[in-house]
């Protein structure tokens, strides 16, 4: 634990650094206007922000607007064509998986960047048997992280616990601070803001949830119309995460 909590404060250092080396600007509108969308601002959704500050998508002739949509409603978004790309691919994956039009074109992370973050008193993974655990909301990837967590402690994720849906990681931080909820999983970001409020870091999901975190989902049918503008998005985004990788590397 101990080992995987330096290497994440190692990790958001560098990602920390990544961002304040180019800070954000205003820039010229100029190329074709592309709607992504996040669900909340989030390690997850990095590599697009990278992308965005250091000119990738503008040297693809792309104008990409970020919007942040509530969860459960981007795979409206995407079909409605409100948004071009979603980055929140758990959600859409359970769409796909009950016959959906959606396909995920990009991933960039092999494993969550997320801590389980619990009340003082919670000194350990099974201590949750019985208490309310906070998610952005159901089917989502905190949700599916917090179920494959559980279940390899030998618990019950759907009888041992009770899921409360609560939007974005701010929100369930202030939950969690108000004993609304016992336990939340938060992006590494807000490992020192938990510490400080005497919160216990139970467990780095990335050590027991085989999930990859981070990409873009289309519907089938912007596949068939529009493919030379994803190849863009995905060349531009590739950029961003080659340049995290990089930054990562050297701190």
């Amino acid at each position: 634990m101990v080992k995987a909590k330096r290497r994440l404060t190692s990790f958001w250092q560098a990602l920390t650094l990544s961002l304040c080396l180019f800070p954000a600007c205003a820039q010229e509108a100029v190329g074709e206007v592309v709607h992504i969308g996040i669900s909340t601002v989030g390690l997850y959704e990095l590599p697009t922000e990278i992308s965005l500050r250091k000119g990738f998508y503008k040297e693809e002739d792309l104008d990409v607007r970020k919007v942040v949509v509530r969860t459960p409603l981007h795979v409206a978004a995407l079909l409605s064509g409100e948004l071009d790309y979603s980055t929140v691919t758990g959600i859409i994956l359970s769409a796909t998986l009950q016959g959906m039009p959606f396909r995920t074109v990009m991933g960039w992370f092999d494993k969550p960047l997320h801590m389980l973050i619990a009340r003082p008193n919670i000194k350990n993974v099974t201590d949750l048997k019985g208490k309310r655990v906070a998610v952005s909301t159901y089917g989502s990837i905190p949700h599916v992280m917090l179920k494959q967590a559980l279940s390899s402690y030998g618990m019950n994720p759907e009888k041992d616990i009770t899921v409360l849906a609560m939007g974005g990681s701010g929100n369930r931080l202030a939950a969690l601070a108000a004993g609304a909820v016992d336990a939340t999983p938060l992006d590494v970001a807000y490992i020192q803001r938990t510490e400080q409020s005497g919160f216990t870091n139970l467990l780095y999901l990335g050590d027991v949830v085989n999930l990859r975190l981070g990409g873009f989902a289309v519907t089938t049918d912007k596949i068939q119309r529009n493919p030379d503008q994803i190849l863009r998005v995905v060349r531009a985004t590739l950029k961003g995460v080659s340049f995290l990788k990089t930054t990562s590397r050297k701190h």
